[in-house]
């Protein structure tokens, strides 16, 4: 069977951005995002509220998490944030169990 792509994609909103995670996020995609974020910074005339929504990607590595908690501490210096929303159950009880949520916001999935 072969594997999906993992893809990003930004939709902007007043003052904030969601970036939308399609398919699993491993450490092989962490150049990708971080680019993303760079990217998303470079444009906004301020420093983002970035909502990171995994409601398309059922699986995060610990490299990705590690990456997250990087990037919500260079928004935070810069007066902005990262946010994780409609994360599945396993992912969410994995953020958890490392203790991001402790690092940034982490909501899982609306039932």
């Amino acid at each position: 069977m072969a594997e999906k792509a993992t893809m990003f994609r930004t939709m902007k909103a007043k003052g904030s951005v969601t970036i939308y995670v399609d398919g699993d996020f491993t450490y092989e995609h962490t150049g990708a995002f971080k680019t993303q974020v760079k990217k998303l910074i470079a444009e906004c005339e301020c420093v983002p509220k970035i909502r990171l929504d995994l409601a398309d990607c059922s699986f995060v590595d610990s490299g990705c998490m590690g990456v997250m908690a990087h990037v919500q501490k260079e928004l935070n210096s810069k007066g902005g944030e990262l946010r994780v929303v409609n994360a599945a159950p396993l992912v969410l009880e994995a953020m958890r169990r490392i203790r991001l949520d402790a690092i940034l916001p982490i909501r899982g999935k609306k039932k």
